[in-house]
């Protein structure tokens, strides 16, 4: 006892001691400004502005460390305990530093011990304690075993919300910070006009307006709107630039042939708009080439427009694998080392995958590539890890990632998020929602019913609910549910949406499907209703390459679902088909025979229990739609904003869409009223308000999108028939009516003229206002100069 109180006194006298010590210290500073900053390296001092301490680093750097950190890895060994067992290239990356690492196969507990080791290794052994970036996909939702998993992103921009998907990613960079991850290689803004591509649900949308403003509030909600991000933000990726999104064909990576005004209004304008009010971690530089130039070696985007003209910043990062392409599909590159100098001078700073930029340190010692080029790389790349605060602190807390890690209230949010993605397009007679109270039979029929399938970017392990499972929890005891497969869609049914090839993906044919058809038939002859689940396998979509092909010639049902359709309309009982799709289909018959129709694309791992509630009416369906629905795949291109000259008709076939761009239905109705602008005639840089009452007109609460477009009534150059310049998701209670207003100024005026500027030219305008981009009421703006 006498030798712990001895102990005890001695460790105040020395607290007391230390304590006195820091005062000392502490008033010494105050007396001699900087002197306790002297013997801090600039670059490890967060005090000093941003862009002093870059220089500092940079400053200090080898050529080997420099060009290290262009590259990445994601090897084991980096996390070493005993660097002597470790192999050269490890060694050396340790020894010098390396830009990434990357490594989603493993559990949260493992992922974050290798996080903390290789970045202790990195910060304690090299001889710079440079952080690594840590890389990691978040299309729509953290990409590993744990992550929450939220809609795809086709079914996101149909809700409209921009709180909402600012909401989500928030959520998800704090899952992914809270595991030591920093850099998303996330949002996709690409433009997605072209329903045959396998990756069309990775997009918001076919409008440019609707991509960038939802591609913002997902920036926003990743990294925050300042500079120096927080510990719970994380960087993003803008991919895939520019125009990945439709390629020639609808073949994946396919080529892009654009006029310049098409290419500035449509597709680089979600980039512009968030680089002109952010700056985005990275800008991804990918596959596709554009008017003949692949954009790895596209200088006069990468660098003469997007880095001088638009100032933006930060790296430009290269998709994985891009770079050896130049040499391997593009023929524009003799070998590796032509293609990464032709890359590296055309402004692709980073290399993700692909192994070429190992070769820049050679290119700097022969001369071909300049001091000036290469500090200019690196500097965007330290830039970001000094924007994350990665020298202060890159390490994970175990205990936090796990609190953080598919939390109650992110799985709530999927849910939500889910709900407000179902698009009611059919709804004959009101069959929808299904009363609860009616004693009734329901047979749940068909491949899709009884799985959830998570869509691409996703290899999640817990397994969500599925809409079956939903059903038969919020069914009640009136309802009887029967379930029957109908059919199957693949002999393999669950593989992994990416690692797989195309000979596993083999549709079953009809005669095996026939028994499981019959017993659906016998089902729903025992039900008063069919509620029919069709649509594709999340692995029947996504990314294209050797024996993984994943683009269509035809977007008509898959398999044997038409037989079971057919099947199921001659037994005469009233069908709502749900359809659980990657993209925009085809699926006429159904249109036609099926009496409701809930598009529900890819719904996350809530999805099951959010179709249940639509369908008992707990929840009333208002999204739209963020893609137009062809009749087939002959009607394409179907975008709604389309020049007037363009959709003349066909010979034996209705041209009009199947669904337009911005249609849904909902439980109520809404009626539109008193529209007006606050100056019908303004000046060519001036502005003017439109005003709009909207009133809930039903029996139930419901959410409205109502929309804004513009029409240049006569301009110097033909213009689309209407743009969409405006959105708001407003909520009403039974006949409540809420004022809606956008402002209409010289952005949503502007379009790319002759010159190759954007400008507002005097006239009319036709403003559109409604709840699609086919049921609107208009009034005239006047513009002049």
């Amino acid at each position: 006892m006498n030798a712990f109180m001895n102990n005890k006194n001695q460790n105040l006298i020395i607290m007391k001691r230390t304590i006195l010590l820091s005062v000392i210290i502490l008033c010494l500073a105050c007396f001699f400004p900087g002197c306790n900053n002297r013997n801090i390296i600039k670059y490890k001092d967060p005090a000093l502005p941003l862009e002093t301490r870059v220089e500092d680093l940079l400053s200090r750097m080898t050529l080997e460390e420099k060009v290290l950190q262009l590259q990445g890895s994601g090897t084991d060994e980096l996390a070493s305990l005993n660097i002597e067992e470790v192999g050269d290239q490890t060694k050396k990356i340790i020894r010098s530093g390396i830009g990434w690492i990357h490594n989603n196969t493993k559990s949260l507990e493992d992922y974050v011990t290798w996080i903390n080791n290789t970045q202790r290794n990195l910060m304690e052994k090299s001889r710079l304690g440079i952080p690594a970036l840590v890389i990691a996909e978040g299309l729509h939702g953290l990409m590993s075993y744990e992550g929450t998993v939220f809609p795809s992103c086709i079914a996101l921009g149909g809700t409209f919300d921009t709180l909402l998907i600012r909401d989500i990613y928030s959520t998800v960079s704090e899952e992914a910070r809270s595991r030591g991850t920093n850099l998303f290689l996330s949002p996709v803004v690409d433009v997605g006009r072209e329903p045959r591509w396998g990756r069309q649900e990775e997009t918001f949308g076919e409008d440019p307006y609707l991509v960038k403003k939802i591609s913002l509030a997902a920036t926003l909600g990743f990294q925050g709107g300042d500079l120096l991000l927080p510990e719970n933000k994380a960087l993003v990726t803008l991919k895939h630039f520019a125009g990945h999104a439709v390629p020639e064909a609808g073949s994946y990576a396919g080529p892009l042939q654009a006029d310049d005004r098409t290419f500035h209004e449509v597709h680089l304008a979600p980039y512009r708009e968030i680089i002109e009010r952010l700056e985005p971690g990275s800008v991804m530089a990918t596959y596709h080439s554009v008017n003949g130039v692949p954009m790895c070696i596209n200088k006069a985007l990468l660098t003469d427009l997007l880095k001088n003209e638009w100032g933006y910043k930060s790296s430009v990062m290269s998709d994985g694998g891009a770079i050896p392409q130049l040499f391997q599909v593009h023929n524009v590159a003799k070998d590796t080392i032509d293609a990464t100098l032709r890359s590296f001078l055309a402004g692709v700073d980073m290399e993700l995958g692909g192994g070429c930029y190992k070769f820049i340190e050679d290119l700097v010692n022969q001369g071909l590539i300049t001091q000036e080029r290469l500090n200019d790389a690196v500097r965007r790349m330290l830039r970001m890890k000094f924007r994350l605060g990665l020298f202060e602190n890159p390490y994970a807390d175990p205990e936090d990632a796990i609190r953080k890690t598919h939390s109650q209230e992110a799985q709530e949010l999927s849910r939500i998020a889910a709900e407000k993605s179902i698009v009611l397009l059919k709804n004959v007679n009101d069959i929808l929602p299904l009363d609860k109270n009616r004693r009734q039979k329901i047979a749940v029929i068909g491949p899709m019913a009884d799985r959830i399938d998570y869509g691409a970017y996703s290899i999640a392990r817990h397994k969500g609910i599925t809409p079956l499972e939903g059903i038969r929890e919020k069914a009640g005891n009136n309802i009887n549910i029967l379930y029957a497969k109908g059919c199957l869609l693949t002999y393999k049914e669950d593989l992994d949406w990416f690692r797989h090839v195309n000979n596993d993906v083999k549709l079953v044919a009809d005669e095996e499907n026939n028994p499981l058809i019959r017993e659906a038939v016998d089902v729903a002859g025992k039900s008063d209703i069919i509620l029919l689940f069709i649509g594709e396998y999340d692995f029947m979509a996504g990314e294209t390459w050797n024996n993984h092909f994943k683009d269509k010639s035809n977007l008509n049902l898959l398999g044997s679902q038409s037989k079971l359709l057919d099947a199921l309309y001659k037994t005469g009982k009233p069908i709502i088909s749900l359809q659980f799709t990657s993209g925009a289909r085809s699926y006429v018959d159904v249109a036609e025979k099926a009496s409701a129709i809930l598009q529900c694309w890819y719904l996350g791992e809530r999805g099951g229990e959010a179709v249940a509630n639509i369908l008992f009416g707990l929840v009333n369906p208002g999204a739209k739609l963020s893609v137009s629905v062809p009749r087939s795949a002959g009607h394409l291109p179907v975008y709604y904003s389309y020049l007037p000259i363009a959709r003349r008709g066909y010979i034996s076939d209705d041209i009009s869409p199947l669904f337009p761009f911005g249609f849904g239905l909902s439980y109520t109705s809404f009626k539109y009223t008193n529209i007006h602008l606050s100056e019908d005639t303004i000046p060519y840089k001036g502005s003017t308000i439109l005003k709009v009452d909207v009133t809930n007109t039903g029996k139930v609460a419901g959410d409205e999108i109502v929309q804004m477009y513009i029409r240049d009534i006569l301009a110097s150059i033909t213009r689309p028939v209407k743009e969409l310049k405006g959105f708001a998701r407003i909520s009403l209670a039974p006949g409540e009516t809420k004022t809606v207003n956008f402002s209409i100024t010289p952005k949503e005026l502007e379009y790319y003229d002759l010159n190759n500027k954007f400008s507002v030219e005097p006239g009319e305008f036709e403003i559109m206002v409604g709840g699609s981009s086919v049921d609107t009421k208009s009034i005239l703006l006047t513009v002049v100069k």
